[in-house]
């Protein structure tokens, strides 16, 4: 289907009395994240109204949040879900470590270009005031999105000796404090 077949197949699914779910669904949920960016552009053009604010209108609950999930812009969506986990008392670790390390740099980039917009605020002031010690300087490190080349080739008999040196540094009760776990 063309871009334009796709915007008028989700417009026919979400207008008129009730919602095609099962048309909805097989519509949007296969396409990659680019190019449901694209279909979400080409829906506000034709239609004038934007695609995220017709779902929320047609949906509800559980279902309308995992659907306006899967028409936003992947980095806004993280973003989003970042400032969730960061704001009230205390912070919801496993959903922030997901994020921040499972991030390519330009991911990272993205990330913190729209929540920097979206709340006026940095992303990487607000992990500092929330975290303290080694976790801080970790975040602070990863959101510097300075990693290394994700797509250099993998030394494999490095990664054995670096697997074989972390699994003797931390061997025991504790771990071997004059061996590092990382070059932090």
């Amino acid at each position: 289907m063309s871009l334009h077949e796709l915007s008028a197949a989700i417009h026919d699914a979400i207008s008129g009395a009730g919602t095609d779910d099962d048309k909805l669904i097989s519509t949007i949920c296969p396409l990659a994240n680019s190019e449901v960016a694209e279909i979400a552009a080409d829906y506000k053009a034709q239609y004038g109204v934007d695609l995220r604010d017709e779902i929320k209108g047609e949906t509800g609950g559980a279902y309308e949040a995992l659907l306006c999930a899967v028409v936003q812009p992947k980095a806004y969506f993280l973003a989003k879900t970042l400032r969730e986990a960061l704001k009230g008392v205390g912070s919801d670790d496993e959903i922030i470590i997901a994020i921040l390390c499972t991030a390519d740099n330009e991911m990272l980039d993205e990330i913190k270009e729209q929540y920097s917009t979206k709340y006026r605020r940095s992303l990487e002031e607000d992990l500092q005031s929330d975290y303290h010690g080694k976790l801080q300087r970790l975040f602070t490190m990863i959101v510097q999105a300075r990693r290394d080349d994700e797509h250099a080739p993998v030394d494999a008999s490095a990664v054995d000796a670096d697997v074989e040196a972390f699994y003797q540094a931390a061997k025991g009760l504790g771990s071997d404090k004059k061996r590092p776990l990382c070059a932090c």
